[in-house]
């Protein structure tokens, strides 16, 4: 089992390309290509447009007319939305900040489990947290501050900078990651 973390997720943006069509996803990832060459430098996409792209020397329309022979569209997008609405900072949890401690009871109320989120996607795992749960984090690794290995105080403070970050806005969630 690996260690849990938390990114950043714009939620709206994700909606935003969730339901787009073919023509405006196409427009949207061609006037927004940088972020992915820059993402995809760094971290494993979830859509494979940027490789196709590379591969077989082609645009950015041309690589989703490819892809949708191999995949539905929604599928696409589903790919498409998470490369673009994930942070690319992590934040490793120690286990005082881990869903099994600190959500022991379940997923809190108000938080959007990344199955729900994108039906049909086995392969999530993720839950989106709002401001408020994210309180229950802190207030747990605060209790535990000399037991945090991983974390330290440091870690601690940027599980508050999320938390503010998404205060300030609102279309922003912190994702909980399992790695299972």
């Amino acid at each position: 089992m690996g260690t849990d973390f938390l990114r950043l997720f714009n939620k709206s943006l994700a909606d935003r390309i969730i339901q787009m069509d073919q023509r405006g996803l196409a427009r949207y990832v061609e006037n927004n290509l940088y972020i992915l060459k820059e993402k995809d430098e760094d971290h494993v996409l979830h859509s494979s447009i940027v490789y196709v792209m590379g591969r077989d020397n082609i645009p950015v329309n041309e690589a989703i007319k490819r892809l949708l022979r191999e995949q539905p569209f929604r599928e696409l997008k589903v790919g498409v939305a998470l490369d673009f609405a994930f942070g690319e900072e992590w934040i490793l949890l120690d286990y005082w900040g881990c869903y099994a401690h600190v959500f022991s009871k379940g997923a809190p109320t108000g938080s959007v489990s990344c199955r729900k989120y994108f039906p049909g996607d086995s392969e999530c795992s993720f839950l989106l947290l709002k401001p408020e749960h994210v309180d229950r984090i802190i207030k747990s690794l605060k209790q535990h501050l000399n037991d945090l290995p991983v974390m330290k105080k440091e870690g601690v403070a940027r599980v508050e900078y999320f938390r503010e970050f998404c205060l300030g806005h609102p279309d922003h969630w912190v994702s909980y990651e399992f790695d299972f």
